[in-house]
């Protein structure tokens, strides 16, 4: 285990809060006259990354917290490579001060291939194909078909490297994913939800820029003692599997669907 080796553990995740993020019910004094009216739908809402471990909590500087182009829908969606490459490389790496082993999950824009591993598929135009076959000195007929170009090209695919885990081992560190539809083996889903039924208790004014000012609130709030007690409880959880056998293998290129922030 890397734990053992003397590794820092590193969880990452992503998920979403809404300007109307609120609770079912708010308690207010029996005499009070102004009481804050929950707006109707869910609002605009913010995407929010961020990474943490049982010795510091979240990591300071290495919030991400946008707003989103959309209200609703798979909150993935907001989320791409550019953005999330960029977050890991210049926020979450210089922040690692150990060797470590950062676990995420399996999300599409976590999994993008280096430019060496990436190969043409399908879609691809008949010239592509060609050109990568001519790159790779691997011999074809002008003739061949896109079926024929693609069968060649499947059987000379080089084995996939992910850019994360390509700058995390430049850098000394691990990069492991958890298994699909396994959220229950990061402690971060606990965070979450510690953060975000925090920002539902105490959203009143609803609007963006003072929900944004409640998670900040909510980050300093996480300290290594908040994070300990729960990777404590993924520990268990993991001991669990390891009794039962049922750790599942990971299927890269699929996105986690555990985050279901509906509320």
């Amino acid at each position: 285990m890397y734990r053992d080796q003397g590794y820092e553990v590193v969880y990452l995740d992503e998920t979403w809060v809404n300007k109307n993020h609120s609770t079912d019910f708010m308690w207010l004094p029996s005499d009070s006259s102004d009481a804050p009216k929950i707006p109707s739908g869910k609002g605009k809402r913010l995407i929010v990354l961020h990474a943490g471990t049982a010795k510091e909590g979240l990591i300071k500087g290495c919030d991400l917290v946008f707003v989103a182009k959309t209200k609703e829908g798979d909150y993935h969606n907001e989320m791409n490579s550019e953005v999330f490459l960029d977050w890991f490389e210049n926020q979450l790496l210089p922040a690692l001060k150990a060797p470590s082993v950062i676990v995420l999950d399996n999300a599409s824009y976590h999994n993008t291939k280096t430019e060496q591993t990436t190969t043409p598929n399908m879609n691809n135009r008949k010239a592509v194909m060609q050109e990568w076959l001519q790159q790779h000195h691997i011999t074809f007929a002008q003739s061949d078909t896109k079926p024929v170009l693609y069968e060649k090209i499947k059987r000379h695919k080089p084995q996939i490297v992910y850019q994360t885990d390509e700058l995390a081992h430049q850098n000394g560190h691990v990069v492991l994913r958890t298994p699909v539809r396994h959220c229950e083996l990061t402690p971060i889903e606990l965070i979450w939800a510690q953060i975000k039924g925090n920002v539902a208790k105490n959203n009143t004014t609803f609007k963006l820029t003072d929900v944004k000012a409640l998670v900040f609130r909510e980050f300093d709030k996480i300290t290594y003692s908040v994070w300990e007690k729960a990777e404590s409880h993924v520990k268990k959880i993991e001991n669990e599997y390891r009794k039962t056998d049922g750790v599942v293998e990971v299927s890269p290129i699929i996105i986690n669907l555990c985050d279901s922030d509906d509320d």
